[in-house]
């Protein structure tokens, strides 16, 4: 068998995939090779042994030589070209179902469709009838094969209807070919009437580009006549053009595309072939014969020219070449062709000095025109070589080869063309159009008058002409200059300098009932009203005009107002709004009044951008209320404070009055059905008289005195307001004098706007004060008023301002009394000295007003109040020396915390702490944390005394200082600690191994995190010198401490025994010793952070944290807790702090809701340091344009002090543990820690002007009580601009509550935003897979897949589908960890819209109202706000 020879009967050539199969099939059945195909492996075979053992047999080698065998059988039955592209597959197996899947479509249409046609084509002819009856039954069988059969009826009913489809496409003309091959590329052939329906379509469309009478030249019949005769010749059918949409002709013989193929003789009939005969016989035969004759003369011409002939035509060129003549009337003229690539020219007396050459040149019908020569054709004084042709029926001249010899333009117009020089803009020369094609008859130059003349006519000067004049209107153009035709449609510079918005149409949209559309629209007043209203809502109903109006103190109450509008309307007016339409503004497109609508399915239309007329209806009933409020408000001389009273009427007044476009009925007639009441109307700001009910004395008044401001719409009354008492009394008794308003001075500016008031500050100043405690009566006080008050009180602005600018100086001069009260307190001799200088100035003033009293011209004085010039003079004097402009305590306060916990703060901020070895000395407490420092050293056995080897260096070292507080703020000791100067150490000499024993401050968010959901409890302690607990293995030598040198002998220095801090063993030392009495006590290591330690039991779980010498103890076994603590003190010296409250700088606010994390005393601190307590807050940590190149910042001038800003960007890292909100901006400062420059610098000052308007900002951790684990991710596309690398952003919560992000630049730069949105993906995962290995250390699972929230669904898909070749080959193989894990089913991606991606912060700037949207996400909040 390894020796026969298989051969294939039928190659596989693609359409006979059927008959291929079902040969191949049967051949390799017969030799029993077909499990080759169904099958990949060797079939395994099973015997038993003597034993009664089964076996296996398998023959791999030969199984594997006759898969070998078939696959070749395979291949040589394949045509040569379908075998280049498939002989990748490796088995038999696989080229069988690759061929399958590719040529063996069953329900192939197309080929059931060729294959009926070619049998309703098939004629014998001259074959014999044996081979014709082969061909047929070929046909046949294949056809069997696509339509096999079958009983089924719905199966022979689809068959009857495809073949009454397929009679007619059979008999539809050329023209629908496209249709045809769409219909036949569905997988389901439409039925007859849907195919009809398609056709008559299609036939509407081919009309509008072959209609009667478009594009038909003179002799379209002939050349029409001719080709159909040459087509029946060949395949017996008319041609089709494509171009111009008849028949007769093909589109690579059309005139109209080649207009040189017309003959140049034509019949005169021919002439007058129209579109309506271009089928008749007697045209056809006429053009027939033209077309007949020349071609004959064109095909008697012989590409082989003899001798004689050859030396004859030379002779004669010669001759005729010296006489040519330019004039062309008596000559054929130039054809202006565009698709000729030489002149053609057939006329010998338009050249010059030919040359004789040999060759041919095909044309556009494929014909071959001999070349008999090749000459100048001179154009306009200049020569341009040419083909002599004679035998051509025209004179062609190549545009391109015309333009490049004579370096000019062809410009082409409706009925000419012309010939402009490109350097001298001249025009050479023009000609017409004639039968449709462009001709020149005149080669001459044109004069220069004419050219200037003609140049107008030209289209590129014509755009000249248009710019020189500045770009007019057309209709301008023309009456300037009526021989020019210019559009602005055109010039590109009139759409950019003068586009205007488009014409606003007349709506001609009927809505039939009420409530089918409602326009709303938002009005800002400049003003507060006088119950503190800044804006008002409008909803408007299309229908009626009706119009409902709410006052708003905020714009975040819009969603309130139209929630209750809603109700309204379907409660009284039994209707649902269906359509709502507004303009952009956020009050409308926020998440949740979109999520209203949506649940409610009320379409929401919002107008485009920068298009407040879509919203006409509402800003223009906005513009109309304002109207009749100003009006009404003018004429009772109302202040300003009453706008919303006023606005509200006109509402209410406009509801009832008719308008024109209602056809003279009113709103609240139509929407009501009935007409409104006008008799209790009354005039606004009138004078009105309230009846006082029963609570009076007998001799009182009836009635009080007040103004009239509207109506009740809840009782049937008036509003009248009163200003004595400033209330709003609603009654029905009351008498009006409607000829007099209450305020009866015209004067409508006494009420400032309050954006432009000068009181606004004295405003804001007094807040400030009442929430320092200080009593703005002392202003008023210390500057009394000398003058008698007046018995009328003057109500001009003039006044009201000198009060309120008298009013603002007097709280500036509170506020320096409470600076001074805080800071250093001015001595007696100061103030004596103050008020005798103010004392000599009275003095002196006083003498000056007394002398010029006896002035013959009395001065005019000013009627204001006047007040002590010292007591003026002393307060403007303190204000601008010590007073602060952006005081702290206004945006610092702990007054929000509970009151242990601000117990806690004020002890922690009023103690100091010494930064020196000599400031210390200075106070007891510190001489004692010294002295005790220094005796556990020696307790310990910590160094001895003696001399410092040959070859040896000894280390210096430092104190450091601190305090450790207890839970209640107390203080637990002064800590002063012994710190060598590590630095200085080398590597194998006094130092090998490190290891630094520090928790992670992921891991402690976690354990934060987890406490408060789980509500576990949380302690603190702190080792005693806890590096003096391990052991040194090496010689380490060190210089005696400051304080120490007076102890020992000169020269001597310490050899120490026991590591102390600052040294590079020292960690590694305590560690080794803490971690092996954990480990011995029971306590398991974990693999995700080395520093934690837990021990599980029945009761609960113990938890440990270190960091160096502070330990945090949580969980929710309190009795092993308990013996874990007293552990502990028994091992090591160790000191109990109670509840956690102060951790690394970190405050920690414990309370049963949750947890607040902050690191408020770090932040004032460090802005104490750099001198910022007083600067003016910023609200964002980077401006919005930090990218843009400012003048005056990106001058790259590099920045004196590097190491202040090392140390200060060094600080901010520190505090990003608690302030994810400047994590970014700290991230972008600290990439220029090198070499930073001023413009860097002014970006770290901003992010401290951020910290000064939130400096006890810090996170919420809130009871969940829950552990799901949550990621947010994002990365900024390209967005540094100097290396273009990304930015990779994230964050995780665990319980809700945030405990981990990051803000990194990544390390290459991505091709595609896809790419760097993957990257950040990666880095999530490997964050979130650390995170879960870690909850599995505290005895928690995640077996739900994690969820991590993406913006880019490229990089979901990427994640999710392993077939994005293309897009991830140039991925590192390790970002590939994200699609492992989601496989696995571990991490989950969601997309996120961009609005809610939370991570957007960690990779970019953003504007105020991102901030605040995500901060609020995130838990970020500012418990130390005022």
């Amino acid at each position: 068998m390894e020796n026969t020879k298989i051969r294939a009967p039928v190659t596989l050539k693609g359409g006979n995939y059927l008959l291929w199969a079902r040969t191949m099939k049967t051949i390799l059945c017969g030799r029993r090779f077909w499990p080759h195909i169904i099958k990949s492996e060797a079939p395994r075979e099973t015997t038993t042994n003597e034993e009664g053992l089964e076996i296996v047999l398998v023959d791999e080698d030969k199984w594997f030589q006759e898969d070998q065998m078939v696959l070749s059988v395979l291949q040589n039955s394949l045509e040569a070209s379908i075998l280049e592209g498939y002989s990748y597959c490796e088995t038999p197996k696989d080229l069988w179902e690759t061929l399958q899947n590719v040529f063996g479509n069953q329900s192939n249409l197309s080929r059931v469709f060729e294959i009926k046609k070619a049998i309703n084509e098939l004629t014998q002819g001259d074959m014999e009838f044996t081979q014709h009856f082969g061909k047929f039954r070929s046909l046949w069988a294949e056809l069997e094969m696509l339509r096999p059969n079958t009983l089924d009826p719905a199966v022979i009913n689809e068959r009857r209807e495809q073949d009454k489809v397929f009679g007619l496409l059979f008999t539809l003309s050329p023209a629908y070919n496209d249709l045809i091959k769409h219909l036949l590329r569905a997988d389901k052939l439409q039925n007859l009437e849907e195919v009809c329906s398609q056709i008559q379509k299609e036939q509407g469309s081919l009309g509008l580009f072959g209609s009667k009478g478009e594009l038909v030249s003179g002799n379209s019949s002939e050349l029409a006549s001719a080709n159909r005769g040459n087509f029946n010749a060949n395949r017996g059918k008319a041609p089709w053009c494509d171009h111009c949409k008849r028949s007769g002709h093909a589109k690579e013989k059309c005139w109209i595309l080649h207009p040189h193929l017309k003959p140049a003789r034509r019949e005169p009939r021919a002439n007058q072939a129209t579109g309506e005969n271009l089928g008749g016989q007697e045209q056809a035969g006429t053009s027939s014969q033209a077309l007949g004759g020349n071609g004959a003369a064109m095909m008697a011409s012989s590409d082989l020219v003899r001798r004689s002939d050859l030396d004859a035509l030379i002779k004669a060129l010669k001759e005729s070449s010296g006489n040519a003549y330019h004039a062309l009337s008596s000559l054929k003229p130039l054809i202006v062709d565009s698709g000729a690539s030489h002149h053609m020219i057939s006329d010998s007396k338009l050249m010059k000095n030919i040359e004789p050459a040999l060759g041919n040149v095909i044309i556009a019908n494929g014909d071959k025109i001999p070349v008999k020569g090749l000459g100048d054709l001179e154009l306009f004084s200049k020569k341009s070589k040419a083909f002599y042709m004679p035998t051509f029926t025209s004179n062609l001249l190549s545009v391109k080869k015309a333009t490049t010899d004579l370096n000019c333009y062809a410009i082409f117009g409706p009925n000419d063309v012309h010939f402009q020089d490109i350097e001298t803009s001249r025009v050479l020369g023009h000609g017409g159009t004639k039968d449709g094609l462009y001709v020149l008859e005149d080669t001459k130059l044109s004069t220069p008058l004419a050219s200037h003349f003609s140049s107008v006519l030209v289209y590129a000067n014509n755009a000249i002409w248009h710019a020189r004049l500045g770009h007019p209107h057309s209709r301008a153009l023309g009456l300037l200059l009526p021989s020019i035709s210019f559009k602005n449609d055109e010039c590109e510079a009139c759409m950019l300098g003068k586009h205007c918005k488009s014409v606003f149409p007349k709506s001609n949209t009927i809505y039939e009932n009420c409530f089918d559309l409602v326009h709303s629209d938002v009005w800002t007043s400049p003003c507060l009203s006088r119950e503190n209203q800044k804006y008002f809502v409008t909803f408007i109903d299309e229908k009626s005009k009706y119009t409902w109006l709410t006052l708003l103190p905020s714009k975040d109450r819009v969603l309130e107002a139209f929630t209750n509008f809603q109700n309204y309307v379907t409660n009284h007016y039994n209707a649902k709004i269906k359509i709502f339409r507004s303009d952009n503004g956020g009050e409308y497109t926020s998440h949740a009044f979109k999520q209203h609508l949506a649940k409610h399915g009320i379409i929401h239309q919002t107008s485009c951008p920068y298009t407040p007329q879509q919203n006409g209806v509402a800003e223009r009933k906005n513009r109309h209320l304002m109207e009749v409020a100003r009006s009404m408000m003018f004429h009772t001389n109302v202040p300003k404070r009453f706008w919303s009273d006023a606005v509200v009427l006109a509402c209410y007044l406009i509801n009832r009055i008719p308008t024109k476009i209602l056809q003279d009925s009113s709103p609240f007639e139509v929407l009501n059905k009935n007409k409104p009441s006008i008799n209790h109307l009354r005039v606004f700001g009138c004078v009105c008289f309230v009846l006082i009910g029963e609570q009076r004395n007998k001799l009182e008044p009836k009635s009080v005195k007040g103004m009239f401001i509207g109506y009740s719409i809840t009782q049937k009354g008036y509003k009248c307001y009163i200003p004595e008492t400033k209330k709003v009394l609603v009654s029905r008794d009351v008498k009006f004098v409607v000829s007099k308003g209450y305020y009866e001075d015209k004067n409508w500016e006494d009420i400032q706007d309050l954006t432009h008031s000068p009181s606004d500050r004295a405003n804001n100043l007094r807040i400030i004060l009442e929430r320092l405690g200080v009593s703005n009566s002392q202003g008023h006080t210390n500057s009394p008023n000398p003058n008698p008050e007046p018995t009328q009180q003057q109500e001009t602005s003039q006044h009201e301002e000198e009060e309120h600018l008298q009013e603002e100086e007097n709280i500036q001069a509170n506020i320096q009394e409470n600076i001074l009260e805080e800071g250093e307190i001015p001595s007696d001799h100061e103030e004596e000295t103050t008020l005798s200088e103010e004392e000599n100035l009275s003095t002196s003033d006083h003498n000056e007003g007394s002398t010029s009293q006896g002035a013959p011209i009395a001065l005019r004085r000013s009627e204001r109040l006047k007040f002590p010039p010292s007591n003026w003079k002393n307060t403007r004097v303190y204000y601008n020396s010590q007073a602060v402009a952006h005081p702290i305590q206004a945006v610092c306060t702990i007054a929000h915390f509970p009151e242990e916990h601000q117990v806690f703060l004020g002890q922690i901020d009023q103690h100091w702490i010494p930064q020196t070895y000599e400031e210390a000395i200075q106070h007891q407490v510190w001489r004692d944390a010294i002295a005790a420092e220094r005796q556990a050293m020696e307790h310990n056995h910590t160094w001895e005394e003696g001399e410092l080897p040959r070859g040896k260096k000894a280390v210096t070292s430092k104190w450091v200082f601190t305090i450790k507080y207890k839970s209640n703020g107390d203080i637990e000791r002064y800590k002063a600690r012994l710190v060598a100067r590590g630095f200085t150490q080398t590597y194998g000499e006094d130092y090998r191994d490190t290891f630094a024993p520090v928790a992670k401050l992921h891991t402690v968010r976690v354990v934060l995190s987890l406490a408060t959901n789980l509500e576990w409890e949380l302690w603190q302690m702190d080792v005693k010198n806890a590096f003096l607990q391990g052991e040194l293995e090496e010689e380490v030598y060190m210089k005696p401490p400051p304080g120490l040198e007076d102890h020992n002998a000169p020269g001597k220095v310490f050899k120490l025994k026991k590591a102390i801090y600052g040294l590079k063993q020292s960690p590694r030392a305590w560690y080794h010793k803490l971690s092996t009495t954990l480990l011995d006590r029971g306590f398991k290591k974990s693999e995700a952070d080395n520093t934690l330690f837990t021990l599980p039991s029945k009761e609960g779980i113990v938890v440990i944290l270190v960091y160096v010498d502070d330990i945090i103890i949580s969980g929710n076994d309190k009795v092993g807790i308990q013996e874990t603590k007293a552990f502990l003190k028994s091992v090591f010296d160790i000191k109990d702090l109670g509840e956690l409250k102060y951790f690394l700088g970190i405050e920690v606010c414990r309370s049963k809701e949750g947890l607040f994390l902050s690191q408020r005393k770090y932040t004032l601190d460090l802005l104490s340091q750099v001198g910022k307590l007083g600067a003016k807050p910023a609200k964002t940590p980077l401006e919005d344009d930090y990218k843009a190149n400012r003048k005056g910042e990106l001058d790259n001038k590099p920045f004196e002090d590097v190491t202040q800003y090392r140390r200060l960007v060094g600080k901010l890292i520190y505090l990003t543990i608690t302030r994810p909100d400047i994590c970014f901006a700290v991230n972008v400062v600290s990439q220029h820690m090198q070499a930073p420059t001023l413009h860097h610098w002014n970006m770290v000052t901003r992010i401290l002007k951020y910290l000064k308007g939130a400096p006890g900002q810090g996170i919420w951790m809130g009871c969940n009580k829950n552990t799901e684990l949550v990621g947010y991710c994002d990365a900024d596309y390209a967005g540094d601009t100097k290396d273009r690398r990304s930015t990779t952003g994230y964050c995780t919560f665990i319980g809700g509550n945030l405990v981990t992000w990051r803000s990194k630049k990544q390390k290459v730069v991505c091709l595609s935003s896809a790419e760097a949105e993957y990257r950040a993906m990666r880095k999530l995962t490997t964050e979130l897979m650390w995170l879960k290995a870690l909850l599995k250390d505290f005895g928690i699972d995640t077996p739900k897949p994690i969820t991590m929230h993406c913006d880019n669904q490229a990089a979901i898909h990427i994640a999710s589908n392993s077939v994005f070749h293309e897009r991830t080959k140039h991925i590192e193989v390790d970002c590939h960890k994200v699609r492992e894990q989601v496989q696995l089913g571990v991490i989950l991606p969601c997309y996120t819209e961009s609005e809610e991606q939370l991570a957007d912060i960690f990779t970019k700037g953003a504007s105020t109202k991102v901030c605040e949207y995500i901060h609020h996400k995130l838990g970020l909040v500012d418990l130390s706000r005022p």
